[in-house]
């Protein structure tokens, strides 16, 4: 058992189940049908009362020390309330899980921006301020509750089930009055109660209606003078609930695919030029990344998280951009640089999990349409799919190519220097370069695109001969840095 502050949580076996029998799966391995499995159950019990609350079933974890047979009598669990985690430790394994759940006291004043010691009034009343405050205070928790509850929701797909409310305007013009008024007194607990408050507005209510139409303007003016503030007149934490205000209200905000279009493209051009709209980017694109992987092609909402073209390009841009810089610094930084740089990668930044959730989206639909159920002829609603697919791999993987092709042209040149240096530590640069290697497009992009390329449904005349030359040229680039 552990204890959150708030909950005690219980682990017990599987109801129904003795031993470890109920982390089998029914072919004997630890791999197989993980979904139908229940590891453990979690009893939740409330701290102030000792009242049973809920109960949670862990499935789905297969290598999770519970998925490779260890029994929860032998396991120990504990609550990580520095980071809000969940620790199991067996014989064998230790593992770290998330809190889906209502996060403790701490971590939500922590997000607020208030103190999480509540201090007892000396007098029987209490100023008008400190009253409202106070309240501001509890619809900013209940705001982050509900968020929690949306992003645990998310991995179930219960978003298409989740109606959004309409609101009345003069509710929303309230809510920009009270963030208005807190920018002109400089109240930064109240901003960010009211940035978290947006947050909820965006994703839970409906604001198309034309009564809110002035509501939403004025909400998006207020969210940009944030953003665009000077970096020494904003905290780093309310410029990131800015960011996260924005991305949540995208649709709401900018309703016309012209303006969402410009916007994006906007912030994808000047993201290096601003802290703040470099965070937006990364905001809005590990967002869409998210979206894109829960929907099928063709969906109704697949346009909206698979960017046109132009704005594509620009992504691309930047993804070269940062694996050239990341190669070039095993060259030119510190030995203690160099180090902490080799301690963060392979993971990958919000540009290229956006471009990698793309490829991957655009693959495993082509791979899961079988042979057998395409129909070339005009009428077939299969072949008019693959067709599409087909089509937009095409323009993919032409610009994954010749992003490459400048990444292996950068590698090239760091080895050669590093191979013909004279430093103390040479061996360790060539060891790291090609750890920080995998970090860059070339480790996260090409080998997933060129396996998929090797699949009887993109195996056309059309792919091989667009394609060609640029293989042609990838080969020769990948030959000359494995001779050096």
């Amino acid at each position: 058992m552990y204890v959150c502050g708030t909950y005690l949580v219980m682990l017990t076996p599987a109801p129904g189940v003795a031993g470890s029998s109920a982390t089998r799966s029914l072919f004997g391995g630890s791999s197989g049908l993980s979904s139908l499995k229940i590891l453990a159950s979690s009893l939740v019990f409330n701290l102030a009362d000792g009242q049973f609350s809920s109960r949670a079933d862990l499935v789905d974890a297969p290598g999770s020390s519970l998925g490779r047979g260890a029994q929860v009598a032998g396991l120990g669990a504990c609550y990580d309330a520095l980071n809000n985690l969940i620790w199991t430790c067996s014989s064998d394994y230790m593992d770290q899980w998330c809190n889906p759940g209502n996060q403790a006291f701490h971590h939500v004043c922590q997000r607020l921006g208030v103190s999480h010691v509540i201090s007892q009034p000396k007098e029987e009343m209490i100023g008008t301020s400190k009253v409202i405050n106070q309240l501001l205070h509890h619809v900013g928790a209940m705001c982050i509750h509900q968020l929690n509850l949306l992003a645990a929701s998310s991995n179930l797909h219960l978003g298409p089930f989740i109606g959004k409310q309409p609101m009345e305007a003069c509710h929303f013009s309230s809510i920009c009055d009270v963030m208005e008024k807190a920018m002109v007194n400089g109240d930064t607990c109240i901003i960010r109660c009211i940035l978290v408050v947006f947050q909820v507005v965006f994703q839970f209510f409906n604001l198309n209606a034309e009564q809110n139409r002035d509501c939403v303007k004025r909400s998006g003016l207020l969210l940009w003078q944030l953003l665009m503030a000077p970096h020494d007149q904003i905290e780093p934490e309310i410029q990131r609930e800015v960011c996260l205000a924005i991305s949540s209200g995208l649709n709401t905000l900018y309703q016309s695919e012209s303006e969402l279009s410009n916007l994006l493209k906007f912030v994808f051009t000047e993201g290096e030029k601003n802290s703040g709209l470099s965070q937006l980017r990364d905001v809005i694109l590990n967002n869409l990344a998210n979206q894109l992987q829960k929907n099928r092609f063709g969906s109704e909402d697949d346009d909206h998280y698979r960017l046109k073209d132009e704005l594509l390009q620009c992504i691309l841009k930047t993804v070269v951009r940062e694996s050239c810089l990341l190669i070039t610094k095993c060259q030119t930084v510190s030995k203690e640089d160099l180090q902490k740089l080799l301690s963060t990668v392979p993971a990958a930044s919000p540009s290229l999990r956006y471009l990698m959730a793309v490829q991957n989206h655009l693959l495993s639909n082509t791979i899961l349409l079988h042979p057998d159920d395409i129909d070339d002829s005009d009428s077939s609603l299969q072949g008019e799919t693959m067709k599409e697919l087909q089509t937009s791999i095409l323009s993919l993987a032409s610009k994954i190519l010749v992003g490459c092709d400048e990444v292996l042209e950068t590698l090239q040149q760091v080895t050669s220097s590093l191979i013909n240096s004279s430093i103390s530590d040479r061996e360790a640069r060539l060891r790291g370069l090609e750890q920080v290697t995998k970090a860059t497009m070339l480790g996260h992009l090409l080998p997933v695109l060129l396996t998929s390329l090797m699949h009887p449904n993109l195996q056309t005349l059309t792919l091989a001969d667009a394609l060609m030359p640029q293989l042609v040229q990838l080969v020769l680039y990948t030959s000359q840095v494995c001779d050096l």
